[in-house]
């Protein structure tokens, strides 16, 4: 045999033993291609593939790849020339010849809602677009991708930036809208206090005994009654005087950290969402309860029609929809009533059948809090959450867990839902994930930022115009651990230098150490010593220790001092301690707004206290220009201020309302006279019932003729004051 042909005998029995043994590596290459693909189950792929896409894979066959290619660069050039409509009609037509391309769903997704909604002009449309580059991703992409990390990171995305955070201009109108939805769900979450008062519902675990843990957690609360009742006669200086806890008290909560309040919030939290996980998913199995049973059976003769069908979201909205049916009179039931709907004047009246809820009750058999009609009430809301908005109730049961109280009507709650899922999907963990570690660690720490800085919502919708709903946010002190528990988790991971900057990188370290104390700052005047306490001690033993393990002087002072020091640096002269003082009754002003009594005599008791203070040297000065005015009369100005500075929106003109309802008397009759005009101007450019918004104290009459002496002593004081001020 010459060379040639041996060379090439030895070449092909060589070629057909690498066959072979690569034919053996088949099976282990299949199975690891079922791991990581991103459809899922391969076997399941046409068993799932709904029939409108089957047919187009299967008429079009190999050619498919090629009118892929075609659609999809023409999609881009209309969307470079800015024709976003017919990009989006290509891009549908991309889906539906490639449903298992996930990068074409991230596409149209996008496209919708960034590009297309910012060329609109009225908040329902903006609304329209943005929600339906969700619903893509949420309702079809991510089903047919299951294993798309970047779909679920995408749609995560869409609630923290577009809706939650400000770069759109309408970001209220998407807040407004989402929070509506989840409302008409959930209702405003638990109070973590009223959930204790309920016996055999809620039991934090360990601390059933300790009385101290309850009566910290609640004294503010079941003291409001009562204050609100002494408030009607209360002197002008008013605040409550009770004694913070002492050092071994704090002590015994700093060890157990399990009855902290926002461990008290979590608890109640977890248990609204397994009360839903519980419901039956089957509406026989609901009806095996006779009770129930009976419900159900009244409920159709007023309209409540349940199904076990499928509930599409058009279903569910459509008029005669359960959104109005049930879930819409189920939450007037329960709800108090709307102050922004008792203000607006000329609303139209409801339809008798929708206004007469008498039908309704009687068919959830008299008490809608009974356990039967709390069973089909649990029952509705695993259903539209499950089947109108794909939300995994064990999931939202995770990150409750692992987050803390989270309110649903949220955009953020449900961005920090969908990255969260998108781990657990691939398989990972919170704190050692691989994929696209920074981007999805970023979107982690935004979500939990947002929940911790305006997670705290209180909401009021307008069913008739969703986006003039009214709505208000603010710092949620419940994500304080979770908070401080993502720069541990994942500053590291953001920074180039994880080794430095005790554990949260060199990058962060500050940024965890300026968190911390605000966090401190705003625990402590709230009332929450024992938190505030713990956290203290942390970052004192993380970053406030010198080179011989010695507490730097900072962090060596008593935590009433820490905590205050920023307002007491601000003492040294009359400007400044004004100000500090009014920063402080402002905050309790803010509180008192949102019927937070106990928080506001917290915050006028410390301002007070920095009264006493800058004063403490000063009452015997000669120079009456450095002694600052009585402390009432800067409670009322500061009040005066507030409710006289003209508001920019609708929902600043609500919260001037509420606080109005919540004043002690003798603060609404010192006002009232100066500021009753421009009150009622202002709610005349807003259509709201100025007579209803802001009444007249009782006792006015009285009030007058026994302080008008005085009323011209003060304008005369405080415009001698505001020239000395500004001098």
């Amino acid at each position: 045999m010459s060379t040639p042909r041996r060379v090439q005998v030895v070449a092909l029995l060589a070629c057909c033993g690498l066959i072979f043994a690569a034919s053996r590596l088949v099976p282990g290459i299949n199975e690891g291609r079922k791991k990581l693909t991103t459809f899922g189950d391969e076997a399941e792929i046409a068993k799932n593939t709904p029939p409108e896409y089957a047919f187009f894979v299967q008429a079009f066959g190999a050619f498919r790849s090629l009118l892929t290619n075609i659609a999809f660069l023409r999609a881009e050039n209309y969307k470079e020339q800015g024709r976003y409509f017919d990009a989006v009609e290509l891009g549908n037509w991309i889906c539906t010849l490639q449903p298992r391309f996930p990068s074409v769903w991230e596409f149209v997704s996008w496209n919708q809602a960034w590009n297309i909604s910012v060329t609109t002009y009225t908040p329902q449309e903006r609304w329209n677009w943005v929600y339906n580059g969700a619903k893509l991703l949420r309702d079809q992409g991510i089903p047919l991708n299951p294993r798309a990390l970047n779909l679920y990171k995408q749609l995560a995305w869409i609630y923290n930036n577009k809706m939650g955070e400000m770069v759109d201009d309408y970001h209220y109108v998407y807040k407004c809208n989402w929070a509506w939805r989840m409302h008409l769900i959930f209702g405003a979450p638990p109070e973590p206090v009223e959930a204790i008062d309920k016996p055999g519902e809620f039991e934090p675990v360990g601390v059933a005994d300790d009385q101290l843990m309850l009566k910290l957690a609640r004294l503010a609360e079941l003291e409001d009654a009562k204050i609100r009742e002494r408030m009607k006669n209360e002197p002008l200086v008013y605040y409550v005087d009770r004694k913070p806890p002492t050092a071994e008290q704090l002590e015994e909560l700093d060890r157990a950290s399990d009855k902290f309040e926002a461990q008290v919030a979590k608890r109640a939290a977890y248990d609204e969402i397994s009360k839903i996980a519980q419901a039956p998913d089957k509406l026989k199995d609901l009806m095996a309860d006779p009770e129930a049973a009976a419900i159900v059976s009244r409920l159709r003769r007023v309209g409540v029609i349940l199904r076990d069908d499928p509930l599409t979201e058009d279903d569910y909205w459509n008029e005669g929809g359960l959104a109005w049916t049930f879930f819409k009179r189920y939450r007037k039931l329960v709800d108090p009533p709307s102050i922004l709907l008792s203000l607006r004047r000329g609303t139209p009246l409801e339809s008798a059948k929708e206004s007469d809820l008498s039908e309704f009750r009687a068919a959830l058999g008299g008490d809608e809090f009974a356990a039967p009609a709390q069973a089909v009430y649990h029952y509705l809301q695993k259903k539209v959450l499950r089947e109108v908005y794909k939300l995994d109730l064990s999931h939202m049961q995770f990150c409750v867990r692992e987050f803390g109280a989270l309110d649903w009507r949220c955009v953020d709650a449900h961005s920090l839902y969908w990255v969260t899922l998108s781990l657990i999907k691939g398989g990972e963990t919170l704190s050692t994930f691989q994929n696209d570690r920074v981007n999805t660690a970023r979107l982690m720490f935004f979500s939990v930022r947002n929940l911790f800085s305006r997670g705290d919502l209180t909401f009021e919708p307008d069913p008739a115009n969703v986006h003039m709903s009214y709505i208000d946010t603010n710092p949620n002190l419940n994500f304080v651990d979770a908070m401080h528990r993502a720069f541990v988790r994942y500053g590291s991971f953001l920074d180039p230098k994880p080794e430095e900057g005790g554990g949260v990188g060199f990058i962060y370290r500050v940024g965890h150490v300026n968190f911390l104390t605000e966090a401190i700052c705003l625990l402590y005047i709230r009332g929450r010593e024992a938190e505030a306490m713990h956290y203290y001690r942390y970052l004192a033993n993380a970053y406030g220790r010198k080179p011989d393990g010695e507490l730097q002087d900072n962090y060596a002072r008593p935590l009433h001092d820490f905590a205050m020091a920023r307002f007491y640096d601000s003492l040294a002269n009359y400007r400044d301690a004004y100000a500090a003082i009014s920063e402080m009754l402002s905050m309790g002003y803010e509180e008192l707004s949102r019927g937070k009594v106990s928080r506001y005599n917290k915050a006028v008791e410390r301002a007070s206290e920095l009264w006493n203070k800058y004063m403490e040297d000063k009452k015997t000065d000669l120079a009456e220009r450095r002694k600052l005015p009585p402390f009432g009369d800067i409670q009322q100005d500061i009040l005066s201020t507030i409710l006289a500075t003209p508001a920019p929106g609708q929902n600043t003109l609500i919260n001037k309302v509420k606080l109005w309802r919540n004043l002690p008397l003798s603060l609404k009759q010192f006002v009232y006279d100066d500021l009753a005009a421009p009150l009622t101007e202002e709610c005349g450019l807003y259509d709201f019932d100025a007579a209803a918004a802001f009444p007249m104290p009782a006792g006015m009459d009285e009030f007058r003729k026994s302080n008008a002496a005085r009323a011209r002593e003060e304008r005369k004081r405080t415009a001698e004051t505001t020239i000395q001020s500004s001098r």
